[in-house]
């Protein structure tokens, strides 16, 4: 059963009414957290100890040991993901385009599917020679991890998108943390949401030494609140981090098929004609079916492509192909492999294969990002507009 649709309180469409301090006081909060949680992905001399909690085929997750500034609960936990994906900056910034409440709509059945709902309730004037692109006040319902074991949680949270430089490597990072306000009250008692707070959480995407391949983490930062049994809560963080990463990579994928053109059948390989997968040289069986990638036409096993949830000429279809053209720039698929050169081939499938790693020691060892002249990032003006 679907969660209750929010109250119409949630439907509004006027800013809520801040006075110019608090306005500052927001965005000040927003800036830090974004400057706190790019300090924190330096796995090794970062101002979070970050011990190994898991190290799978694509991703691995870290557990850090919150700081001393918050207090631990049996619901709160601090928790890092970290791969390799293909893809550049500018199109992660459009897949997490959410900057109208249609948008975050729009967003939540996305990258955003964590969320079941997610309003805008303000946008807030972005400081002027700033990198921050976007700050805005959101509410949103989230998903659970274990649908019908817990309630469902809320937030109302301060987004902040915001470009910066580390290392001589260029960056992008969208935080999250929650902030009080007057016009988005708690609403476990007219709805049964229990309110969660998030102490800083979000995505981090920064370019690595090769082309077209971005080091990804999610931190995920929060206490989910109520009476969570402590095992569950650690994992619902983990379950957190994990998607957070995993939807990145897929959707990326998803919004490259839909861009290029698709083959019709009387275009493809015949199925008759392999019996080996075109990828993986693995000769077909019971458990490793043969079916054709609609992109460059060859006969690939299961293993080896799936389905997509693609645009067709603006149409949402799910269209096979294989993990190779996922991969691909747009421009580069329905040509067969033929186009590629050995190079970007090889870049690609180590894209693909490899296991992810944590960045190389920074500048950041000595420093602690809730001080008063901690700054990767100019602090923000006093607001001259009134929101």
């Amino acid at each position: 059963m679907s969660p209750p649709s929010p109250p119409p309180l949630f439907a509004i469409t006027d800013t809520p009414s801040l006075t110019r301090g608090e306005i500052h006081d927001i965005v000040t909060i927003a800036l830090r957290n974004a400057e706190a949680l790019v300090t924190y992905i330096d796995i090794n001399r970062g101002p979070v100890e970050w011990t190994l909690d898991g190290n799978h085929t694509d991703y691995r997750i870290y557990k850090g040991e919150e700081p001393a500034l918050y207090t631990r609960t049996p619901t709160s936990g601090l928790y890092c993901s970290s791969m390799e994906i293909t893809g550049t900056l500018d199109e992660v910034v459009e897949l997490f385009r959410t900057e109208t409440t249609l948008h975050a709509h729009e967003h939540s059945n996305g990258v955003g599917r964590g969320f079941v709902d997610g309003v805008t309730l303000a946008t807030l004037p972005v400081p002027v020679d700033s990198t921050m692109e976007n700050i805005a006040i959101k509410w949103y319902l989230a998903k659970t991890a274990f649908q019908g074991l817990v309630r469902p949680r809320d937030a109302c949270v301060v987004e902040c998108d915001h470009a910066f430089e580390l290392n001589g490597k260029h960056g992008w990072v969208r935080a999250f943390k929650s902030i009080q306000l007057i016009s988005c009250p708690d609403l476990e008692a007219t709805m049964g949401y229990i309110r969660m707070e998030d102490l800083g959480s979000g995505h981090v995407f920064i370019e690595t030494d090769r082309p077209r391949c971005l080091q990804a983490y999610y931190i995920s930062h929060m206490d989910l609140k109520g009476h969570t049994p402590e095992w569950l809560a650690k994992a619902a963080h983990k379950q957190i981090c994990k998607t957070n990463l995993l939807d990145v990579d897929r959707f990326l994928r998803e919004n490259r098929l839909s861009e290029g053109h698709w083959l019709y059948p009387e275009q493809v390989v015949p199925l008759d004609d392999r019996k080996k997968c075109f990828r993986c040289r693995a000769p077909f069986r019971f458990l490793r079916s043969k079916a054709n990638c609609r992109k460059c036409g060859q006969v690939v096993c299961s293993h080896c492509s799936e389905a997509w949830h693609v645009q067709v000429e603006g149409v949402p279809r799910k269209m096979r192909a294989c993990y190779v053209c996922s991969l691909k720039l747009p421009e580069m698929t329905g040509n067969g492999i033929d186009g590629w050169s050995a190079e970007m081939l090889q870049a690609t499938v180590h894209s693909f294969s490899c296991a992810s790693t944590p960045l190389s020691p920074s500048k950041w060892d000595f420093i602690d990002p809730h001080a008063d002249n901690f700054g990767v990032f100019p602090k923000p003006p006093l607001p001259t507009t009134q929101c």
